[in-house]
């Protein structure tokens, strides 16, 4: 079976209502998102140490290699704009909803201008998003 049929026999065997743990459904819903996350994550780190171990086997990597790497500058550089990116990426909801808190309480002050200078102060700032992935592939 592959993982499209996998996934397509989970969810019609899911009949069952589901447990809840939270008043709020939404609450219930998030946490159901993140332990499904935390399982992929979990299923990446046990094939890349899968990985580790054949590359040292074979010989095309020292055992320890990886724990010894120290980035050069550029290096560095590059995967903190690729982290920045990506948190950028995971917490666009929140940054979304801070932006319309924001507007929405400079719009109660009645201030015109002053409403538009704090949306623009408040949106997000498009020179961060960097990484590689397109500032609304999120």
């Amino acid at each position: 079976m592959d993982d499209l049929n996998a996934v397509r026999a989970a969810i019609e065997y899911s009949t069952e209502p589901r447990v809840t743990f939270f008043d709020d459904p939404a609450v219930d819903r998030v946490l159901g998102i993140t332990m499904a996350v935390a399982q992929e994550v979990g299923t990446v780190l046990e094939r890349l140490d899968t990985m580790e171990r054949l590359l040292v086997q074979s010989g095309a990597l020292q055992a320890g290699a990886l724990q010894a790497y120290v980035p050069d500058a550029p290096v560095a550089r590059q995967r903190l704009a690729i982290q920045e990116a990506f948190v950028t990426r995971l917490l666009r909801v929140v940054e979304q909803e801070l932006v319309a808190l924001r507007t929405e309480q400079a719009g109660a002050r009645g201030a015109g201008a002053g409403a538009a200078a704090a949306t623009r102060a408040a949106a997000p700032d498009p020179s961060r998003r960097e990484g590689g992935r397109a500032a609304d592939a999120a």
